[in-house]
């Protein structure tokens, strides 16, 4: 009987240890962290030369233009703006007018003054407003620039003594509620013409009292080779006015 009781309590004490196991929560496994992808691999491109102003000359489409005789030796030319990597202290790349006998690819002219360089516009950027010809070989170049005061140029070259030399010059100035003025100059002639108009926007920005003079006025001088012209610093004093006007 005592054995009989005894296998009875030992097999209730195992069912109780086996129901104790069965409740008992198990515990949590621990997260598997898988292996960081490797880094990719970033092939360092070359960098490009770096030019004196610290960027390369920005792409400027200037269309071939010609063919015209512009130096009367019985051939044809042409000519392009060209843009080199050389600084102009900040004022964007030099640039320099080249004129081909039309089919030759060494040209027999350059002027490295007669127009503007890239930024030379202020906050308008480029100045340059175009380069054209008449069919008699007078070689128009126009510039425009600034920022509240705005300006102009119009320079005109033509062929003679054997060298491009220039013979006229426009240049105008625009302050808004300030004044504008313009001064036509034919140095072949020596003839100049000059307006001023003045600008008074205390009572009306849109319509500004205004006031306008003009004068009419002769200045020879020697009319400068393009080689060698440099652009607005040459002074021209307009009398009885008191004004300086630089072309």
């Amino acid at each position: 009987m005592r054995r009989i009781l005894l296998l009875t309590v030992l097999t209730a004490m195992t069912l109780l240890s086996a129901c104790k196991q069965d409740t008992t929560p198990a515990s949590p496994a621990a997260p598997t962290s898988a292996a960081p992808a490797p880094a990719p691999t970033v092939s360092t491109p070359t960098a490009p030369a770096v030019l004196s102003s610290g960027s390369k000359p920005p792409v400027i489409p200037t269309a071939v233009k010609g063919p015209v005789d512009f130096n009367g030796d019985g051939k044809l030319d042409r000519y392009e703006v060209v843009t080199t990597d050389r600084d102009n202290d900040g004022l964007g790349f030099v640039r320099e007018l080249h004129f081909y006998t039309d089919g030759e690819d060494t040209p027999w002219y350059v002027s490295e003054t007669a127009v503007l360089s890239t930024k030379h516009g202020g906050v308008m950027g480029d100045p340059l407003r175009g380069v054209n010809h008449t069919e008699k070989g007078i070689v128009y170049i126009n510039h425009s620039g600034g920022s509240r005061e705005k300006w102009g140029y119009s320079h005109t070259y033509r062929w003679q003594k054997g060298d491009f030399k220039l013979i006229g010059a426009t240049v105008f100035t625009d302050t808004p509620c300030e004044k504008s003025d313009k001064m036509d100059y034919n140095l072949s002639t020596g003839k100049a013409n000059y307006s001023l108009k003045t600008m008074d926007c205390t009572t009306s920005t849109t319509k500004p009292k205004t006031s306008e003079s003009k004068l009419a006025f002769i200045r020879m001088t020697t009319p400068p080779s393009m080689k060698k012209y440099e652009i607005g610093t040459t002074e021209v004093q307009v009398p009885q006015m008191d004004i300086s006007v630089y072309y």
